[in-house]
């Protein structure tokens, strides 16, 4: 609706009539009304731009080109590429200079300029001084309470409560803190990237009865605890963030004092949306199973925990992800969660944020069929109801987070494109279970353009994801094709080699492309016309190399794990953890990537030395820190990237010039005399 009164009808009646009678238009129209309609359209787009303007008085509403303006008329140096939000860092300089140099200050811009969640910790408040009679620390103690559980489990963490001694040497992760001039900042780096209504793996034997793991494949892993933004009003103190604050993993001794802030311990009315920070679990049926959490240490299933499970608890152990009921008190059926798990960005599918844009005509509507786990037809039937589709875009959207398997999946005959997609906030689990020699994807032969597939955790270790010739082009976009590796369900052993990811050695015309995802090892036919790798993981390891004699391949911001040999290479910005072996060298270029020596590539551009070997947080599957750089990596790889930043598949997180632009805010919000020093909590 035009915000201006129409021109036409401030026209007097008769003159409206006489032009209806003159009309020249298909709709009546008459030459009057056409040369007003035109004016009409110039004035609103006149009245559109004043409107603009107004908002641009504002730093909530204006453009984004507006923002250097307003931050020149304060005096504030805004940061190009900033991964955080430049419009809030600015909206808040006023507030930030009015308590300039406090605590909660510094706490609050550090998360804002760097989106780590930050806990600020002056190190002089926890060095050992004598103490004085007009400033008593009755908590300062000399020596620590070795009977004291708490204190002891947060020593050196950013929520320690015992006091040091004076230490000299230079500032690092875990020495040189405690010093009068110094002042720390505590950064959680992990993601705590939620699920929701996933289901639970019971325990294999020789685990007792009740006994489940939180993730889906079984393995022992962290959860994390994901609490909402903290309030800061405009007038009152700004709060400090405390160990309830925090995105990270949960701790025993946090979950042992305050249980009910981590599950749902008392009963939510039905229909209520209310979640815990930390983990929820619930029945076949979605009621929510209300008991109290005791931590307890359940690596080994073997040795029943001391004492026995009361009735009315549930033993956790949120280091592993492991729960335990009482003897007789395990719900029947399969057990639902919500929960949390940790990863350096958001990539593998999730309930987070994705693109989720199709390729759409004008007034085009794609023919959607809906999958449900309770209720709803297999993937099968709604790929098999879309065989007699007309619809140019076709899509299979699978709305829920629960693990589907043994079944084919039969592809249309013809198709233009065709979606297999989890809906919103959801991550469904795929099991390739038996399928041997038998393609996931059978049924008649197919001819298709585009084939994507959005958002799967697609598992079964030594399965093979296999697709058929006949289309054109294969999208896997946030999605986990599990590579196996990493720890079993006994969280000893390792766990096998897991799904192959291959095409039909007859598809020399398909083009395959992985993007946001996390996939194992690839065998594809030498002829195809190309694979494309962005922003993603490949480990090859537990099958021994992650692609051999491959066609024509572009790698952008990933991670490789295990040998590369192909026929041509284009790579920016990647990690090879193994030997990468080229056929025609001549063709192709590689530049700020990391190669491993013995390496045969195409022409090099501001690469790492190959002496620089990148280290890693963590190099096993599903692990929180997952292809993290250490930080005892190398300069060339934590800072060889095209913009100076970190190379590998967490590139576009950009840490490093999140810690640059704090350290550029801290010149001028710090208090004179200190030493910022940063330590990663995650």
């Amino acid at each position: 609706m035009s915000g201006l009164v129409s021109l036409y009808d401030l026209l007097p009646e008769y003159v409206r009539r006489q032009d209806v009678e003159r009309a020249v238009a298909p709709d009546g129209s008459g030459p009057l009304r056409l040369l007003l309609d035109a004016a009409q359209m110039q004035g609103d787009l006149v009245y559109a731009d004043i409107l603009r303007l107004y908002d641009n008085f504002f730093v909530e509403t204006c453009d984004p080109w507006v923002l250097p303006y307003i931050a020149d008329i304060i005096g504030l140096d805004l940061i190009d590429d900033l991964p955080a939000d430049n419009r809030r860092d600015l909206a808040r300089t006023i507030a930030y200079r009015r308590r300039k140099g406090t605590v909660s200050q510094l706490e609050t811009m550090a998360r804002d300029v760097t989106s780590y969640d930050c806990k600020v910790v002056e190190f002089f408040t926890r060095m050992q001084w004598t103490q004085s009679m007009i400033h008593l620390r009755p908590d300062a103690l000399a020596t620590v309470d070795v009977r004291d559980a708490a204190t002891l489990a947060r020593i050196d963490t950013a929520f320690d409560r015992a006091q040091h001694v004076a230490d000299v040497r230079p500032a690092a992760q875990t020495q040189g803190l405690y010093a009068i001039k110094k002042i720390g900042f505590y950064l959680w780096r992990l993601e705590a990237i939620p699920l929701r209504g996933v289901e639970m793996a019971p325990a294999p034997p020789p685990a007792p009865a009740g006994a489940y793991h939180f993730d889906v494949l079984g393995q022992p892993l962290p959860l994390f605890a994901a609490p909402p933004p903290l309030e800061r009003p405009t007038d009152a103190p700004w709060p400090r963030v405390d160990e309830f604050g925090v995105r990270g993993p949960i701790s025993p001794w946090l979950i042992a004092e305050s249980p009910a802030d981590f599950w749902q311990t008392a009963v939510v009315p039905p229909g209520s949306v209310a979640r815990s920070r930390g983990f929820d679990v619930f029945d076949a049926a979605g009621n929510r199973i209300v008991l109290t959490p005791l931590p307890a240490d359940l690596c080994d299933w073997r040795r029943a925990p001391a004492p026995p499970v009361p009735k009315g608890s549930v033993a956790v152990d949120v280091r592993l992800g492991r729960l335990l009921f009482a003897p007789g008190e395990a719900p029947k059926g399969v057990l639902i969660c919500d929960t949390f798990f940790g990863l350096a960005g958001e990539i593998g599918g999730g309930a987070y944020a994705q693109d989720r844009s199709l390729a759409l005509l004008p007034a085009e509507v794609p023919d959607v069929q809906t999958v449900t786990q309770t209720g709803g037809a297999p993937i099968s039937a709604a790929l098999t109801a879309l065989a007699g589709s007309v619809a140019r875009v076709r899509v299979v959207q699978i709305a829920d987070s629960r693990t589907y398997g043994n079944e084919t999946l039969p592809l249309p005959a013809k198709f233009e494109t065709l979606v297999i997609q989890a809906a919103p906030a959801q991550r469904p689990t795929i099991v390739l279970s038996g399928t041997g020699a038998k393609p996931v994807f059978g049924g008649n032969p197919v001819q298709g353009s585009l084939l994507i597939l959005r958002g799967l955790q697609v598992t079964g270790l030594g399965e093979t994801l296999s697709f058929p010739d006949g289309i054109a082009e294969i999208r896997l976009e946030h999605c986990t094709v599990d590579p196996g590796g990493g720890p079993s369900a006994d969280g000893v052993t390792a766990r096998a080699a897991g799904v192959l990811l291959a095409l039909e050695p007859r598809a020399v015309d398909a083009t395959l492309s992985i993007d946001h995802s996390i996939i194992g090892e690839l065998k594809l036919p030498v002829e195809m016309r190309c694979i494309s790798i962005r922003d993603s993981i490949v480990d090859g390891r537990p099958f021994g190399a992650a692609l051999t004699n491959g066609p024509k391949v572009v790698v952008e911001r990933s991670t490789v794990f295990g040998g590369v040999s192909c026929l041509v290479l284009d790579a920016s910005e990647t990690i090879f953890d193994d030997v990468v072996t080229v056929v025609q060298r001549q063709d192709g270029c590689v530049r700020f990537c990391s190669f491993t020596p013995a390496s045969a590539t195409p022409r090099r551009y501001e690469c790492a030395p190959d002496a620089d070997r990148p280290e890693f947080t963590s190099t096993l599957f599903r692990e929180p820190g997952y292809a993290q750089l250490a930080l005892s990596s190398p300069a060339t790889i934590r800072q060889g990237g095209d913009d100076r930043g970190e190379i590998g598949v967490w590139s576009s997180l950009q840490e490093q010039q999140r810690i640059a632009h704090l350290r550029l805010r801290l010149a001028e919000y710090l208090p004179a005399g200190l030493i910022p020093v940063f330590v990663f909590a995650t």
